[in-house]
């Protein structure tokens, strides 16, 4: 937080943590070497958010409310994009998201190859894991719709629960596993 001028609130523990942060950032938690460490607000409201682990929510110029992101790498290749509202729990969870909305990841590398898919659920280690564009899915367990890859951003509507459930799933769509 270094160049930090007119910010509130705001709690920083680590090497380069919201280290971008040069407006009116607030109400952050950010605690791991460059966690938050590039949000900068601009224009755009970054405040709200939780992020611990080394570059968790790594951030950029778009706006980052309200997210909860903990772990190493988790959600940190959002950039310039805005993200309101997601959670990533566990290492490397979430953390090709670059414009996917309202996504929630937890367990290691839950949903890692994710970058624009809205309204999804991933709970278990490696849940929903190759699936890069999809929406609408729900993955409860450990490898659960491991190998899920939707075409092109469209609605895949698959629910799995359980270890390995909907393992070998690849493009197929509203599916209860």
């Amino acid at each position: 937080a270094a160049n930090l001028t007119t910010g509130t609130a705001n709690i920083v523990i680590g090497f380069g943590a919201l280290d971008a942060a040069d407006g009116g950032e607030g109400f952050n938690v950010a605690i791991g070497n460059t966690a938050m460490g590039a949000v900068d607000e601009g224009s755009n409201n970054s405040d709200d958010n939780v992020a611990i682990g080394s570059d968790a929510l790594l951030g950029g110029t778009g706006q980052v409310q309200h997210n909860v992101v903990i772990g190493a790498s988790a959600m940190n290749s959002t950039g310039s994009n805005a993200q309101t509202g997601t959670v990533a729990i566990g290492s490397s969870a979430l953390t090709a998201l670059t414009s996917g909305a309202s996504n929630t990841a937890i367990g290691y590398q839950s949903m890692t190859t994710l970058t624009t898919g809205d309204n999804n659920t991933a709970l278990g280690y490696n849940a929903l894991y190759t699936d890069d564009t999809g929406n609408e899915s729900t993955a409860i367990g450990r490898l659960c719709m491991y190998n899920q890859a939707s075409d092109a951003d469209e609605d895949t509507g698959n629910t799995g629960v359980g270890s390995s459930a909907g393992y070998y799933n690849v493009t197929g769509t509203n599916n209860t596993y």
